[in-house]
């Protein structure tokens, strides 16, 4: 169609006619992203950026200032040498039509993706009648949006001459190179992020159509993926603009925030890992999506997915994408994040090892206990994950195992075994004796929330613990870790406090006065307690509490026991770390060594106990070097502890003695 001249007041006026009685034009729900069926209008004559423009002045002005509108002019028409470049940019040539639209700044021609390159042709539309809502119609291998998007961002080899890599691991994601893989074909790498190769494709990913992936069941039945997860498939309408990237402004900050965190690493032992359908509710974003669409609790969740015959025993990891945490329906805007959990949220200890010891029956799966259930708003999205698997509780559940054992099934069965916490457990550490997350010291004080262990003995008397910390619910987890830097490795989507050079304490400053200057060395001026009573108690907390974590490695190595956080399990019979394997794990515990095992690696794999609840850890990594040593009590007075010379063969450790001074 041409452009109007002489004749387009009239037309307009008519248009605007039109539009009260008919209410065509800029109706609320086409335009805040209803549900329409795609017709058959892909092929309408454009009518170009600028008489879009006319009725639609607010999507202009949010296009205006976003990567499609290209307001920088990079590219520009003179650095295109093949005219394959107008493929995908300036394809209608809008980007002449930019001087004659009055809402925009910066309108010199320039190479442009517009209104109708995504939307298809408007020749027939005018504010009333019918247009196509994608340029590419639908097919059998994905949605009209899923195909229009897919015409530039390539799920195949890039037309700038990339691999089908992530492009943000090899750092082209933070320039100006099309992002094209990472949505439709995750993959499994090996080697380095700088050199990274494929190894194996990776299944299920978020954007691919569940309905077309199968695996088998429990009883060996071939099943589909798609039970209702809630997640956007390739065949959604909404398969790009739902969750991770808004329609009218594609912009790609928290997208390259998200890959610069451990959610977006597909190198990290969380996603590079084929799991169970225990896990796959933190380890899958399938499973999240599962857990928060058919479940109102974790608990029941835990009992749900697992009793489930028909979810596939194994899975391969997935990255923890945008349609993790925020509901396939619409874009996440600050008025309306479309989180899938808020509000309150179980503390639990699954306690899922020491549940039936009949050899012949399968073990049922069952929460052991709910310590609490907190208000956690926004962030109780994260403490779906970021409370671990397993609490004190576990510990106390496997000690009474044994002792109610009355086969020799049983008693092997049910022997003292180290309990893995599973791991990162920050936010259950924010609400330190009321979460009891660690063993506490304190059987037969009949805490609330813990079961009943009169199997439990303890070496020193029942100890009180500091309670949940100031930071828990006033800040919660997404009032630190999403504080906005403006750096795309620190803070907001990338949940980083601590990039290697800069820290994340935009927040502190609200409470503590000058701010926190640096997380290593940071304690409070009133705070003079040494806590690991290596006589110097001005170093920080979080070095205080790395002096009590090496002590207790000290200790339990003097008994045989090694402690090697990167080998599972972890704890080893032999001492030297290059003979440490899956199969040398130590397994002949007493009470006191299980109970301190325990405790060693939540707080080693809790690396932000410092800050979360620093007291509390304080207190169960001194409890723990006391019960090993058979008293005094550590809370009366400032007793002394004495750990043994030991020579792992990696680490020569001196005999000392520590004054610990307990919060």
């Amino acid at each position: 169609m041409k452009k109007l001249s002489f004749a387009y007041p009239i037309v307009i006026l008519l248009v605007t006619l039109m539009v009260v009685f008919l209410n065509g034009c800029g109706n609320d729900k086409r335009e805040a992203g209803a549900e329409s069926a795609t017709i058959s209008t892909q092929q309408a004559a454009t009518v170009g950026v600028d008489v879009c423009t006319n009725c639609h002045a607010g999507q202009t002005s949010q296009w205006a200032g976003s990567i499609h509108a290209n307001v920088n002019n990079v590219p520009a028409y003179s650095d295109f040498s093949d005219p394959v470049c107008t493929t995908c940019h300036d394809q209608l040539g809008d980007g002449q039509r930019l001087t004659s639209i009055v809402v925009l700044t910066g309108t010199i021609p320039r190479p442009v993706v517009a209104c109708e390159s995504c939307h298809g042709g408007g020749g027939q539309h005018f504010g009333v009648g019918p247009i196509a809502l994608t340029r590419v119609a639908a097919d059998a291998t994905g949605s009209g949006q899923f195909n229009t998007c897919t015409v530039c961002h390539q799920t195949a080899n890039g037309f700038h001459g990339e691999t089908n890599l992530f492009s943000y691991l090899t750092g082209s994601f933070d320039g100006s190179k099309i992002i094209y893989d990472e949505h439709f074909y995750p993959m499994l790498f090996s080697g380095t992020a700088s050199s990274p190769t494929v190894s194996q494709l990776k299944t299920y990913p978020t954007y691919v159509d569940l309905g077309n992936t199968t695996a088998l069941d429990e009883d060996g039945n071939t099943v589909s993926l798609a039970y209702n997860t809630g997640l956007v498939a390739r065949a959604s309408d909404k398969s790009c603009t739902a969750s991770c990237h808004y329609p009218h402004a594609p912009d790609v900050t928290i997208n390259k925030q998200w890959s610069h965190g451990a959610h977006g690493d597909p190198l990290k032992p969380s996603v590079d890992h084929v799991f169970s359908k225990v896990c796959i509710r933190c380890h899958l974003s399938t499973g999240f999506a599962n857990l928060w669409t058919n479940y109102t609790t974790i608990a029941d969740g835990i009992r749900g997915l697992t009793a489930d015959r028909t979810i596939p025993v194994n899975y391969q990891g997935q990255m923890r994408t945008c349609n993790t945490c925020h509901k396939g329906i619409l874009f996440a805007t600050s008025a309306n994040k479309q989180l899938r959990k808020t509000g309150t949220i179980d503390l639990v200890a699954e306690g899922g090892t020491f549940i039936a010891f009949d050899v012949s029956s399968k073990p049922t799966y069952t929460v052991k206990a709910v310590a609490m259930t907190p208000d956690m708003g926004n962030s109780a999205t994260c403490l779906t994950c970021h409370q671990g698997r397993e609490a004190g509780d576990s510990v106390r559940a496997n000690i009474d195992a044994l002792a109610s054992a009355t086969t020799s099934t049983e008693s092997t069965n049910a022997k003292l075994k180290f309990i893995n916490e599973h791991y990162l457990a920050a936010g259950a550490t924010l609400f330190g004796g009321d979460g009891h997350k660690a063993f506490e010291y304190i059987d037969g004080n009949g805490a609330t929330g813990l079961a009943s262990s009169p199997n439990t003995t303890n070496a020193i008397p029942v100890q009180t613990y500091t309670p949940t910390h100031f930071h828990a619910t006033a800040v919660g987890c997404v009032g630190c870790h999403m504080q906005n830097t403006g750096l795309v490795d620190l803070g907001g989507h990338s949940f980083m406090m601590d990039n290697g050079t800069t820290i994340n304490n935009i927040i502190c400053a609200n409470c503590h006065a000058g701010g926190i200057p640096d997380f290593q060395t940071y304690r409070l001026p009133s705070n003079t307690l040494d806590y690991d009573g290596n006589g110097n108690n001005t170093e920080g907390i979080n070095q205080e509490l790395d002096g009590l974590k090496t002590e207790l490695i000290q200790f339990l190595a003097s008994m045989g026991i090694y402690y090697n956080p990167a080998t599972y399990p972890y704890f080893h019979k032999v001492s030297t770390m290059a003979s440490q394997t899956g199969s040398t794990g130590y397994s002949n515990w007493t009470q006191p060594q299980l109970k301190a095992a325990f405790n060693l690696n939540t707080f080693y794999k809790e690396p932000g106990a410092f800050a979360h609840n620093g007291k509390y850890a304080a207190e169960i990594l001194i409890d723990a070097i006391a019960d090993l040593s058979g008293g005094p009590d550590p809370s009366v007075g400032t007793p002394s502890y004495t750990l043994p010379a030991v020579n792992t063969g990696d680490y020569i450790y001196s005999a000392i003695t520590i004054t610990p001074q307990r919060p």
